[in-house]
């Protein structure tokens, strides 16, 4: 009897250990969740993110060194037209400063160079469409209920080769974009839409959430057997 409790005690433990193993070396590999804004202000933009593991990002972008989608496809635009959310920037487009675990990097194209981190940021989710003409005002906002999706992949290299430490972070995020419109007159062809500000809100994606459920569900397992075994 004495002997059965010391293996079902082993037998625990060996779990434990490889429940933690496994949690870590999915954490280790986890998206870091960005929440923060991308701000408009007609072509141009300022990034200001945060993060898991103290991510931050601040970076000045603008629609000629990557792609603005609100100004490329409304400047001008009209009612009915639709207004692309599609943003992207990467390498010396994005021009700011970033930390990671403690540690600030300067952002440019810089692959293996210590000290620079060099990143892709995109966001996408479905197109908006131009609304018709208000009488009462020369000023509108529209806005997604959700359904905009941050994407972003950033590289750096804590050390000179060899050896070669340069580590691959994956960027994830969700939320809405609203966009200011304002009218003006566009000569011939009448009235259109002019964007003149907008926001990205976004919020994390709940992939903490999701590894916690993991554990907890591996927890509950491992009392299942305790119990079944006396």
């Amino acid at each position: 009897m004495r002997l059965g409790r010391v293996c079902c005690a082993l037998i625990l433990v060996a779990f434990a250990v490889l429940l933690l193993v496994t949690f870590a070396s999915e954490a280790a590999a986890t998206p870091i969740g960005v929440t923060g804004t991308l701000t408009l202000n007609g072509s141009f933009g300022v990034f200001d993110l945060s993060g898991d593991r103290g991510f931050t990002l601040k970076s000045a972008v603008d629609a000629v060194g990557g792609r603005e989608g609100p100004w490329n496809s409304c400047s001008p635009c009209r009612p009915g037209d639709p207004i692309s959310p599609v943003a992207l920037w990467s390498g010396t487009d994005l021009f700011g400063s970033t930390t990671l675990d403690g540690v600030q990097y300067r952002l440019g194209m810089c692959v293996g160079e210590p000290g620079c981190m060099e990143g892709i940021v995109s966001l996408n989710g479905p197109a908006l469409i131009a609304p018709k003409f208000d009488e009462t005002t020369s000023s509108v906002v529209i806005l997604t209920e959700g359904g905009i999706q941050l994407t972003g992949v950033m590289s750096y290299c804590r050390s000179r080769p060899p050896p070669v430490d340069c580590p691959r972070e994956e960027l994830v995020g969700s939320g809405t974009l609203s966009l200011v419109l304002h009218s003006e007159s566009c000569g011939p062809l009448g009235d259109c839409w002019i964007l003149q500000s907008g926001v990205y809100e976004l919020t994390p994606e709940p992939t903490t959430l999701l590894l916690f459920g993991t554990a907890m569900a591996g927890v509950g397992l491992a009392r299942w057997k305790r119990r079944s075994q006396k």
